[in-house]
């Protein structure tokens, strides 16, 4: 089913997705991680600790629905690009990248940041992407003049290359064990398809689009989108990864398809199936 893409559809999606100021978060969080004290994984209430990167290229307004969905369940440790590259990840549960846009994050974090999150998640710290956080974790597509500053620890690549600009608009995905189809919300976000790599398991899909949205004149186009993977889980090492296309912090939010993945990934449990993203055994 192709969504229409109208001028004022456009003008308001992408108004409120830019709404956030520039400016650090005051919500509940663990704050910086240069303050940070605690064992493992935990901090002193019990609560698993998360980290939540805050960087140049991160949207502010996807920023603050993670860390307000998060802040409940986990002690959530806002992580700047210098902390990852000072060696904070160590001691977290699992980390989280949410949308925006992954070349400046990626290159935010420099080859040092890169590096230091792929050998979080390959010791065993669990990680979450969504958006501009799953783009990062792929990798660059063979035909890319645009893509970089990747992580690079997915076997996965955006399937239509340097041509990225879909639109903003509530998307459908029908899960693939059964469970009722949901509606996400879809800003510009990955097609996901494979990208062989040597040593990197194919990921698991866990529910794919069952519509599309394009903009021909930016590149994109009809059949592209419909019948790819929306949601997919995979590992990395002693890692557990779940990266969303989709948002499923931003309206209609689906919170729980996000704070149970991070539950999951955190304890280190393979997510086998999209139901595993509703119930918590």
């Amino acid at each position: 089913m192709r969504l229409p893409l109208t001028r004022r559809t456009w003008l308001l999606s992408a108004a409120s997705w830019a709404l956030a100021g520039s400016g650090r978060l005051s919500a509940q969080s663990t704050g910086s991680a240069g303050n940070q004290t605690g064992n493992q994984t935990g901090n002193q209430t019990g609560m698993l600790r998360v980290g939540l990167l805050d960087a140049e290229g991160v949207n502010r307004v996807a920023l603050e629905v993670a860390q307000t969905a998060m802040q409940l369940r986990f002690a959530v440790q806002m992580i700047t690009p210098r902390d990852v590259q000072s060696g904070a990840l160590v001691g977290l549960a699992a980390l989280v990248v949410t949308g925006g846009r992954a070349s400046r994050q990626g290159r935010a974090l420099g080859d040092v940041g890169r590096e230091a999150i792929r050998q979080f998640v390959h010791s065993g710290g669990g990680y979450v992407g969504i958006c501009a956080g799953s783009y990062l974790a792929m990798q660059r597509p063979h035909d890319s003049t645009e893509e970089s500053y990747k992580a690079a620890f997915v076997a996965l690549e955006h399937g239509t290359g340097d041509a990225w600009q879909r639109g903003i608009a509530p998307v459908r995905v029908g899960p693939l064990d059964g469970s009722p189809s949901c509606v996400l919300h879809y800003a510009n976000a990955p097609i996901f398809h494979p990208h062989e790599v040597r040593g990197l398991p194919t990921p698991r899909v866990l529910a794919r689009f069952e519509e599309e949205i394009f903009l021909e004149r930016a590149g994109t186009h009809s059949g592209q989108m419909t019948g790819t993977p929306a949601i997919i889980a995979t590992h990395f090492g002693a890692g557990q990864v779940v990266l969303f296309s989709p948002n499923p912090t931003m309206a209609p939010a689906q919170t729980d398809l996000f704070v149970h993945a991070i539950a999951r990934v955190a304890s280190r449990q393979p997510v086998m199936a999209y139901r595993a993203l509703w119930a918590l055994e």
